[in-house]
């Protein structure tokens, strides 16, 4: 019964992008920094882009709403960024201009 009620559903259109640059999947070490060469702690970046990045993070570590983000054998050293969507252990940053 469950495989014929699959079989007349109709299928799920994948989310439209909504950001202006593509991005690229990483799994490596971020470190998050309250200041120039200050860190507080690190992350695993998950999706790097030209304009943000999603980050895992430990639930118990307070992230600050504005940080610099340094991504390990990435271009471009610290960057400042914004947090624009938080969750249980992850979070979504802009970076700044």
């Amino acid at each position: 019964m469950p495989e014929r009620m699959m079989a007349d559903a109709p299928p799920i259109a994948p989310r439209a992008e909504r950001r202006r640059s593509g991005r690229t999947r990483l799994n490596r070490v971020g470190v998050i920094g309250v200041g120039w060469g200050h860190p507080i702690g690190e992350s695993v970046v998950r999706d790097l882009s030209d304009d943000g990045a999603r980050m895992t993070i430990a639930p118990e570590f307070g992230v600050p709403d504005a940080f610099v983000l340094l991504v390990a054998d990435a271009p471009g050293s610290w960057r400042p960024c914004r947090v624009v969507r938080r969750t249980w252990c992850e979070i979504a940053v802009r970076f700044a201009a």
